[in-house]
């Protein structure tokens, strides 16, 4: 199944459904949270795993671009466009999300697999040997690596090359649960 959900985001015409489904549910939970809890003022923050890091990667690069009439997809042909796959009816526009995304957190994220073999690499508005990746309407992008996992891959060496000489930073396994009741050392 996991091959045939990667084939699909990739295809020009499945990949833009997918992105528009995401896009309308994340904005419908959103909205019901906020109407359940009408004094609600904090930050979102958005963890996503594998081919879901993927997709909302894609969805906040493209918040605020609007039209993309022409524009390649994900792994097509290069002299083709969606236009051309969808005749007249190739006009798209990328969903916008009704909420501000603080953090988007990858969990065993392929996105840099995907921009590599995309060669979606340093794009423009990217900001050369960063120590840190936002996304252009201000979301942070924190990748959680295992090296275990078969499809994680790590980030920052796409940002910086220099990171590619160091370990990813190990986050150290809790061993002990809190019990109900008790206070854990990171809400003392």
């Amino acid at each position: 199944d996991t091959l045939l959900d990667v084939l699909y985001y990739r295809s020009p015409v499945y990949g833009r459904r997918l992105i528009s489904a995401v896009a309308r549910l994340l904005n419908h939970k959103v909205a019901l949270y906020k109407k359940t809890f009408p004094n609600f003022s904090g930050q979102v923050s958005l963890f996503c795993h594998s081919l879901g890091s993927v997709i909302m990667f894609d969805l906040l690069q493209k918040q605020g671009s609007g039209n993309v009439e022409g524009e390649h997809w994900a792994g097509t042909n290069p002299d083709l466009t969606v236009s051309d796959l969808e005749g007249e009816q190739g006009e798209w526009e990328w969903p916008q999300l009704d909420f501000k995304v603080e953090n988007m957190f990858g969990l065993g994220s392929p996105v840099a697999m995907f921009l590599t073999t995309r060669g979606d690499i340093h794009q423009e508005h990217w900001q050369r040997d960063a120590t840190s990746f936002t996304f252009p309407g201000g979301a942070h992008f924190r990748n959680i690596f295992d090296p275990t996992d078969p499809v994680a891959f790590r980030f920052e060496p796409l940002i910086n090359r220099h990171y590619s000489k160091f370990p990813p930073a190990v986050i150290p396994p809790r061993h002990r649960r809190v019990q109900p009741g008790e206070q854990s050392q990171a809400t003392r």
